[in-house]
């Protein structure tokens, strides 16, 4: 396997309108990576490149870069931690600027090139737990790229069970 997808399963490109997006929105620690693991099983096309296991999560976050490096980003450039972990009133306001955000011409063909390039199926997903906030950017990107057919999953996991609530 070469490692692109393009070389794989050949040259044919979905348009948008043809694709059904099924972005993963969860908080860190409350299962998101199973539930885009189980997609992925399923046939759901997660992208390329995904960030490798690591000692916190052995068996792989199953994100993709391109979603990881452009949440970072959007929250960087408002002043919040890059994990995306906040005060909600912090991250209720993130929210409410990430539905005004308007991307210049040249960023957003640059986003419709890469979600293009790394998403060829029928079906696709991403998992980013930074995306629960970005969500209203997202939701209008993918919209405006010609996405219709956009089916979040929503995991919810009790705090308690996700972080140690002690030293957040």
């Amino acid at each position: 396997m070469s490692g692109s997808p393009a070389a794989d399963w050949g040259d044919t490109v979905l348009q948008p309108a043809h694709q059904v997006v099924v972005p993963v929105l969860s908080g860190h620690r409350a299962g998101g990576s199973l539930v885009a693991r189980l997609m992925n099983l399923m046939g759901v096309e997660l992208g390329w490149p995904l960030h490798l296991a690591d000692e916190e999560n052995p068996r792989g976050t199953w994100e993709n870069s391109l979603f990881n490096t452009v949440n970072e980003r959007l929250l960087g450039a408002l002043g919040l931690p890059a994990d995306g972990m906040a005060r909600p009133e912090l991250l209720t306001a993130f929210s409410q600027r990430m539905a005004r955000l308007e991307l210049s011409n040249s960023d957003r063909q640059d986003l419709a090139d890469r979600l293009g390039r790394n998403f060829m199926q029928p079906v696709w997903s991403w998992k980013d737990p930074r995306t629960a906030a970005s969500w209203p950017f997202w939701s209008r990107l993918l919209s405006d790229l010609g996405y219709s057919t956009v089916r979040p999953v929503v995991v919810v996991r009790h705090p308690d069970g996700c972080f140690d609530a002690q030293n957040r």
